[in-house]
């Protein structure tokens, strides 16, 4: 099977064999597009080559089916970027907070904090500069 994918990938440019996100992708819509389709065309059932065959029209360039299909890997591709941003932006705050461009220790809240001080442990906390401790 590996094989037969190679080639695939290879004579439709479609990266199906090389790249796993997209395989699972285009897999997962071959077998919706099965499904809602019928895997009946002349009422013979489906087999390995008979499937495959089909396979190779489906994702062939410059064919609606492909367009389409593209179109959706497209869209998932982006959808997979957006989430892996949104991870990075949701990162936990670090109890040692950040160091600004002056050199300053900052807390999760923005608020310059001693380098000596603990770690802050409670995003929801502030640094109290009177009592020198997280409140």
């Amino acid at each position: 099977m590996p094989r037969w994918l190679e080639t695939v990938e290879n004579r439709m440019q479609i990266r199906i064999s090389s790249d796993k996100v997209i395989r699972d992708f285009v897999r997962q819509r071959f077998v919706e597009e099965i499904e809602m389709n019928g895997s009946y065309d002349d009422g013979e059932p489906f087999n390995e080559s008979r499937a495959k065959r089909y396979f190779v029209n489906w994702v062939r360039p410059g064919k609606p089916p492909r367009h389409e299909l593209n179109l959706k890997i497209n869209a998932m591709l982006r959808g997979e970027e957006v989430k892996k941003s949104e991870q990075r932006n949701k990162r936990p705050f670090e109890g040692f907070g950040s160091i600004d461009r002056d050199g300053r220790r900052r807390g999760p809240h923005g608020e310059i904090v001693p380098m000596h001080a603990p770690a802050c442990m409670d995003v929801m906390m502030e640094w109290n500069e009177k009592r020198q401790c997280w409140d």
